[in-house]
């Protein structure tokens, strides 16, 4: 896979490959076989390079865009091949839960934007824009929620004016000559076409770079602040890890770009690869830069437990229609699978067989009685 892109610039391959996987302009009528996926698998192996494009082959000259089809084939079969070698180890294993693990582990493989939109910004905006949160970012981080919102936004509509402009401007071209032979169209507008269709179709690095400089000028955002944005998402070129070791360890082990989407070559330049920054990342950024710092305490008993709790009991009950009968409460739970029985109304010393554990909502519907935990992760229910 790095024979036929040898020489050419990461930053082209890489554009190439996410209009390769998601067409800016899809055909309605022809099923499109893409993937994320696909994306970062080359964007891992391109990583192991020891820069940007260590070839010196003069950029004008490579041809990047006739590989395309074959890394997209073979990064399909790689992914086919991983989500296999799941499937394959938890059909020879002894735990009963292997198979929901690996049918768990080929939903991460495989799927991006974990939430929607309305969910994410909702949860985001009450766990990290406020009076407690936000000044621990802009201390720890060197920014907070509305500037990673503001570089997200920024770099998705800069990439899609430049596209834009591009394809009206190659569109007015032709259409200005509509119905005349090659050979008679003015080299003039044939230089200009192809000075526009490069970096449309061919060459594209150019028109995908995005520097703090262009989101804070399109923004009116602080350029230090956008550049510390971008610095926490990005990744850098580093040949210490292979290329191979770099895709293996994706396939099999942790994917780096659900944490950093984005490639800097460290002049500056920065490209997408498959998310846009903090998508199903902010919080673990977040979370990563305080766990073992003195406020990390405050930020999780006052912020991040109040409101996922919240949240979680809110959610509930619009999906049961119910309120609940009780909030922030405690209960006795079994200490084991055996004493299980011996925890009800007439047992009378519940310390001596069970636990005591929070709930954060119990809900009544029916003869149903549904206890929440978001600390512990679990929902349990009961009926009489």
């Amino acid at each position: 896979m790095l024979k036929p892109v040898e020489d050419a610039d990461a930053f082209d391959v890489i554009e190439l490959m996410r209009m390769r996987e998601f067409p800016p302009v899809p055909y309605p009528n022809l099923a499109w076989e893409g993937s994320a996926l696909n994306i970062e698998i080359i964007a891992a192996m391109l990583l192991g390079r020891e820069s940007r494009k260590p070839n010196d082959t003069p950029r004008m000259n490579t041809r990047p865009h006739e590989a395309v089809s074959e890394l997209h084939s073979r990064a399909q079969r790689l992914g086919r091949l991983a989500t296999y070698r799941q499937l394959i180890e938890a059909r020879i294993s002894d735990d009963p839960l292997a198979p929901l693990a690996a049918e768990y582990q080929g939903a991460v493989l495989h799927i991006r934007n974990l939430q929607y939109d309305t969910i994410r910004e909702n949860h985001e905006t009450q766990l990290f824009d406020n009076t407690i949160v936000a000044p621990l970012m802009a201390e720890h981080l060197g920014y907070t929620y509305p500037d990673v919102v503001t570089v997200r936004h920024a770099m998705h509509k800069l990439g899609g004016d430049r596209m834009t402009r591009l394809r009206d401007e190659t569109g007015a071209i032709v259409m200005r000559h509509h119905g005349t032979p090659p050979d008679q169209v003015p080299e003039d507008d044939v230089r200009e076409f192809m000075t526009r269709m490069v970096p449309f179709m061919f060459l594209p690095a150019d028109r995908a770079i995005i520097t703090a400089e262009d989101i804070a000028t399109d923004s009116g955002a602080d350029v230090d602040v956008v550049r510390a944005v971008l610095d926490s998402y990005a990744q850098t070129f580093d040949d210490s890890i292979t290329p191979a070791r770099r895709v293996y360890d994706l396939l099999t082990s942790g994917n780096p770009f659900h944490l950093t989407p984005l490639l800097s070559d460290g002049a500056g330049n920065y490209v997408e690869t498959a998310n846009g920054v903090g998508l199903d990342s902010l919080r673990r950024i977040v979370e990563s830069a305080l766990v073992g710092t003195t406020p990390f305490h405050r930020y999780d008993k006052k912020v991040r437990q109040v409101v996922s709790e919240r949240l979680a009991t809110s959610s509930l009950e619009k999906l049961l229609r119910t309120p609940p009968k009780l909030t922030a409460f405690t209960y006795y739970a079994p200490n084991d699978n055996k004493t299980h029985t011996l925890l009800s109304l007439d047992c009378a010393n519940p310390k001596a067989v069970g636990k005591q554990v929070e709930g954060d909502g119990l809900f009544i519907v029916g003869d149903v009685a549904i206890a929440t935990s978001s600390g512990s992760g679990t929902t349990s229910s009961c009926s009489s």
